[in-house]
């Protein structure tokens, strides 16, 4: 069952002595848009958000995707691990948000983005190609 996967790189790490944290977002950001405090609807509209993951600013996007990465802590780390292997958030393909999250981190604090997710469904959504520059390494 979901986020079996976390644990398991988690172990794997820590048996080979190196330093991580693991962070489950997802939960996080499940609980605050049930609350109201994140409006997903901003990414429901896949030209925005494909704008905006290449490089194009969409004030609303940024917004949000802000918030989302208030949740958690990214400031200094080498290397920021994505996994996107779970179910839509309130009607909003999961894909969008972690495209999106992927730029603004990359971007704000430069670390290495490893993936672990089929690129093929990226890839069809338009949101992620080998020129966008988000995703460093895959899974």
């Amino acid at each position: 069952m979901p986020p079996l996967g976390l644990a398991i790189v988690s172990e794997a790490l820590k048996r080979n002595n190196i330093e991580h944290d693991t962070d489950d977002l997802y939960i996080k950001l499940y609980h605050a848009v049930k609350l109201g405090r994140i409006k997903t609807d901003v990414f429901l509209d896949p030209y925005r958000v494909k704008n905006f993951v290449h490089g194009i600013f969409c004030d609303e996007i940024d917004k949000e995707t802000g918030k989302i990465m208030a949740l958690t802590d990214f400031s200094g780390y080498d290397y920021v691990c994505f996994s996107s292997h779970f179910p839509p958030l309130d009607k909003v393909n999961s894909q969008a948000i972690v495209a999106c999250l992927m730029r603004k981190i990359k971007e704000k604090y430069g670390p290495t983005i490893v993936a672990n997710f089929k690129l093929s469904s990226y890839e069809d959504a338009g949101l992620i190609d080998f020129h966008t520059l988000r995703i460093d390494n895959f899974i």
